[in-house]
């Protein structure tokens, strides 16, 4: 009976996505007009913390964007999901990202406290160290570029592996109680 139950946590639990890691970014971006961007996001996946991961790969996504203009006054604020990702790419290496691509489709502010609804941005990560976000309302374009700054992930599988043992060793332990008792 207790090599079932191994036999089920073993297979069972992985797939409740035990091994799930979260990666955080910021960014920092300016342009002539003068404006800013600050940006921070997080996105999650399962697996090693060395691999290729696309689109179909991470769980989940967000990006919070705030625009300002140059005497410091919000614009408007922009809330991306895993929904609005044109493509995405993420190279990781021992749980460091080495190489980053992923786009948002353009959007509407999430809100605004000037009150403004002509405004539509997304955002682009060009690599693993800068990004950029673009704007565009019909009539004119700009852009903000800047740095793009990635957490680094801890390598799920130790936690996983240390979960199992765990569970795997409180049923063992039970188990071997219930036979005393008899």
């Amino acid at each position: 009976m207790k090599h079932l139950i191994l036999i089920f946590i073993l297979v069972a639990f992985p797939g409740l996505s035990i091994d799930a890691a979260v990666v955080t970014f910021d960014h920092f971006g300016s342009n002539s007009w003068p404006s800013t961007t600050t940006a921070s996001g997080s996105f999650s996946f399962s697996g090693s913390t060395t691999q290729q991961l696309s689109l179909n790969d991470i769980t989940n996504f967000s990006i919070h964007l705030t625009v300002e203009s140059g005497n410091g006054a919000v614009i408007g604020y922009f809330d991306f999901s895993k929904i609005d990702l044109v493509s995405f790419s993420i190279t990781l290496s021992d749980g460091v990202v080495t190489a980053a691509t992923f786009e948002t489709k353009k959007k509407q502010e999430t809100s605004s406290p000037t009150n403004t609804d002509f405004h539509a941005y997304n955002f682009v990560a060009l690599s693993s160290t800068s990004a950029k976000t673009q704007y565009g309302d019909g009539f004119t374009s700009d852009a903000t570029f800047g740095t793009l700054n990635f957490s680094s992930v801890p390598e799920p599988s130790i936690f996983s592996f240390c979960f199992l043992a765990f569970i795997a060793f409180i049923l063992f332990k039970a188990n071997g109680r219930t036979r005393r008792c008899s």
